[in-house]
């Protein structure tokens, strides 16, 4: 995906890239229903602005503790 464009729903690369974990790392948090996904058929799919919340949710409460 080029970097000028953005698309709000990520396949699990590229959620891997903007979370900058390793793909293996999303697709287990994703079925562990740890991160917000969905899949649909045999491909896992994140919304951006979900993920955003998460790992602002993440951040806060990593800080609180």
């Amino acid at each position: 995906m080029s970097r000028n464009k953005v698309s709000p729903i990520m396949t699990v690369e590229e959620a891997a890239e903007y979370l900058e974990l390793d793909p293996l790392t999303v697709r287990q948090l994703a079925k562990e229903g740890a991160i917000p996904a969905c899949k649909l058929g045999r491909q896992w799919r994140m919304k951006r602005d979900l993920l955003d919340r998460w790992f602002k949710g993440q951040s806060t409460h990593s800080a609180e503790t």
